[in-house]
């Protein structure tokens, strides 16, 4: 989170066990918190993989670096619009983002990572799969 005392991460706790109304919410709270400068320890542990957003400032790639204790990162682009063409070979307007991954390989092999990477992809292209697998 980028607050005015600078890069803040805290830590969604249990996100596997929630549901996405209740993620956004306890990304609601932990925002107040890190605007108002009351994020604790306890808000900064236990996470596994930090997702990154860049985009939000305007940035369009990164090289994200693992935050210590955890095993992978993500680091997302700001959306934009690029010609594609289509299954029929005209030239559309696509709006495309990019996604960039580190993880640590000594608990993540790149092939595990590649296609966790490949499942994300799916449900941004697709927001009907997430749906359909929602708590």
């Amino acid at each position: 989170m980028d607050t005015t005392g600078g890069l803040v991460v805290p830590v969604i706790k249990n996100v596997a066990s929630l549901n996405i109304l209740s993620i956004a919410a306890e990304l609601s709270r932990l925002q107040a918190l890190a605007s108002q400068g009351k994020l604790k320890p306890a808000d900064f542990q236990g996470g596994t993989i930090t997702v990154s957003n860049i985009g939000n400032v305007g940035g369009t790639y990164v090289s994200p670096v693992i935050v210590e204790r955890e095993v992978a990162i993500l680091g997302i682009g700001r959306m934009r619009t690029v010609p594609a063409f289509d299954e029929n070979d005209n030239v559309v307007k696509k709006q495309v983002t990019n996604f960039s991954w580190s993880a640590d390989h000594r608990v993540i092999d790149g092939a595990t990572m590649a296609r966790a990477a490949e499942v994300v992809r799916q449900i941004v292209e697709e927001p009907d799969l997430m749906v359909m697998h929602l708590k």
